[in-house]
């Protein structure tokens, strides 16, 4: 039955896809928390903070709103780039479910915009493939990633991203990489000359220099909640990156390209969280965007669609056990 819904493309599935991220989403509404307080080295961030910070039901439409958003962006990606079905919104529903899980997430954080954005790059990432002359594609990314790392500065590697795509597609072109740099750089140049002219340039990049911190991995204790969703999650993302190398042995050279891209999609947003003591707490939420990526290609080559269901009524009930509390009587 789930499967039928996922895997359509009618008005009724998007309504419901609609409905189902509302409801999953809703605590941002009674949430005593319901927005990450400014943060170091994010000045876009900063700025939505003091337009909509002290509007709790603003905050908690943009929030929700965005998720929809992302969700369907997530599922054009896919869908584009035939990794799903064109007539499904699998990834939108896995999107939506994925992010739902743990509710310290569940608020406006520069993690609901950043989401977007590397969700947008890694779109025209997959296209440089047919593309690898575009110059202003290669600028496009490079501005993607320096507006990324405005709403959460650790976004910065994800520079070292782009040239990895490059060496993936053999893309050589010192044209390309050098590109790459000016449009990572340009907002930062704007930035820094409004820093001037106010005359805290030299604070503010005494701030950025800060603002990179490892984390203290001893001084985490995860509860068994977490445990568990990182056995599934992480069990569904091997399995998922399995099943995609099969699938790309059947298909054209680029699917393999876009499965090494994935790959170091995960890798990259590892150093993210490692280099995130200032930012954790949402940092951790990047980790849960590759598997947005992955797990709705798995789910979508299954010839066997109860297995489907049952992916998708585990990921349910761990959101809707986790609402009510039940793994805290544990």
């Amino acid at each position: 039955m789930i499967h039928r819904i996922v895997n359509s493309s009618g008005i009724i599935s998007l309504a419901i896809l609609v409905i189902s991220a509302i409801l999953l989403w809703s605590r941002v509404f009674i949430a005593k928390e319901h927005i990450v307080l400014p943060c170091a080295a994010s000045p876009l961030y900063n700025l939505v903070y003091l337009s909509i910070g002290g509007f709790k039901i603003i905050s908690a439409f943009v929030c929700i709103a965005m998720i929809i958003l992302t969700a369907i962006v997530v599922n054009f990606v896919l869908a584009g780039y035939d990794l799903i079905p064109r007539s499904s919104y699998i990834a939108a529903y896995i999107f939506v479910l994925i992010t739902a899980i743990f509710s310290d997430f569940i608020l406006l954080s520069p993690f609901i915009f950043v989401g977007i954005i590397l969700i947008i790059l890694s779109w025209q990432l997959f296209g440089l493939y047919d593309k690898s002359s575009s110059l202003s594609l290669v600028f496009n990314m490079g501005f993607l990633v320096s507006v990324a790392s405005m709403f959460y500065f650790p976004c910065i590697l994800f520079l070292l991203w782009i040239w990895i795509t490059f060496l993936i597609y053999r893309i050589f072109l010192w044209r390309s990489w050098f590109i790459s740099i000016i449009g990572f750089g340009l907002p930062y140049l704007f930035l820094s000359s409004w820093y001037f002219v106010n005359g805290n340039l030299g604070d503010k990049l005494s701030v950025y220099l800060n603002a990179l911190q490892f984390i203290d991995l001893s001084g985490l204790a995860p509860d068994l909640f977490v445990w568990i969703v990182i056995a599934i999650l992480g069990a569904l993302s091997l399995i998922s990156a399995a099943r995609f190398l099969k699938i790309s042995n059947e298909r054209p050279i680029k699917i393999r390209k876009f499965l090494a891209v994935m790959i170091w999609f995960y890798i990259i947003v590892l150093f993210c969280v490692m280099i995130s003591a200032n930012y954790f707490t949402f940092g951790a939420g990047l980790l849960l965007l590759p598997l947005t990526l992955m797990i709705p290609v798995f789910l979508s080559s299954l010839k066997r669609k109860v297995i489907t269901d049952w992916i998708f009524l585990l990921l349910l009930f761990l959101v809707i056990s986790e609402r009510l509390g039940l793994w805290d009587m544990l």
